[in-house]
């Protein structure tokens, strides 16, 4: 089939394929320029910090909590898969009984 322009569909698909490959290439972790920006990182620092200022009162109440209503380890960890394929750690609240991941698979 002839398009308007001319070219056949084979033409285009070609050309798609082409564009592909190059939108392929190219990095998608290429760095914006504000990476490299000192005032971005330093209000990012103080921004993360003043976050954990305000959300610390309420982290020890869960952990108060948490101990008193439930006994066993506080926190909860678990292997997850990060950018890249790259395994991490993650860590959180333990907000079920010890074990629970076990006893589902039963």
């Amino acid at each position: 089939m002839v398009t308007a322009s001319g070219s056949s569909n084979s033409a285009n698909s070609a050309g798609s394929a082409e564009n592909a490959q190059l939108f392929a290439q190219q990095s998608w972790m290429d760095e914006h320029p504000s990476v490299n920006c000192i005032f971005k990182r330093c209000v990012d620092i103080i921004g993360a910090c003043v976050g954990l200022l305000l959300t610390l009162p309420i982290a020890c109440l869960v952990a108060i909590a948490n101990q008193i209503y439930s006994p066993g380890p506080l926190f909860y960890t678990q292997v997850r898969c990060g950018l890249n394929g790259r395994p991490f750690v993650m860590w959180k609240f333990r907000s079920m009984i010890v074990g629970a991941d076990r006893l589902r698979d039963t």
